[in-house]
């Protein structure tokens, strides 16, 4: 049986002065990075600018629209305005200097363009952040099991969603992040 990659595109923010050379060397190591994390690197979008404020004019999210991928990763370079004051309807969305969305990520922000061909598929990684955001709401654990429902999510045994099933969905995701939070940080 052969295991299917996600595909990623990289849309990468650069400073107007970053040299021709530089953003090759950048592409080379974004494309063996994604090889190793187990992502299929299907493009490279370098951004130099001007500001897009419509999503429609960002061709890596036109690609998404289409099919192209599964997931995006927005890396900001040093040197490109912050994040949240950046007219950039894209650039606006980072929280940090790098962060891959998912096409269910995209759809909750506002950034999957309508008329798209493409169904985003819905992991249970999804699924927790819906939960996590409907329950930050102060939304009861059955109301979230029918929201998750109603929107297509399925649990990891493709079964209806219960109160008892969302707790256990929100316990396993944030016992991954405090396990993360407490590993050391490799040493070089």
């Amino acid at each position: 049986m052969q295991t299917i990659l996600p595909r990623i595109i990289a849309h990468i923010f650069v400073p107007h002065d970053l040299s021709t050379k530089e953003v090759a060397r950048l592409k080379s190591r974004m494309s063996e990075t994604c090889q190793a994390q187990g992502r299929a690197l299907v493009g490279v979008v370098v951004d130099r600018g001007p500001p897009k404020t419509d999503p429609a004019d960002h061709i890596s999210l036109q690609r998404i629209a289409f099919g192209d991928a599964d997931e995006l990763i927005v890396i900001q370079m040093p040197g490109v305005l912050l994040c949240r004051k950046s007219p950039d309807v894209l650039l606006s969305q980072l929280d940090r200097p790098v962060q891959i969305f998912s096409t269910s990520q995209l759809a909750c922000r506002g950034l999957f363009l309508r008329g798209s061909l493409y169904t985003p598929r819905r992991t249970l990684d999804d699924a927790a952040d819906l939960a996590r955001a409907l329950r930050a709401e102060g939304l009861t654990f059955q109301a979230i099991a029918g929201r998750l429902k109603a929107e297509g999510y399925q649990t990891s045994r493709r079964r209806h969603w219960y109160p008892s099933t969302v707790y256990k969905l929100l316990a396993g995701a944030s016992r991954e992040v405090r396990r993360a939070a407490t590993e050391e940080s490799p040493r070089h």
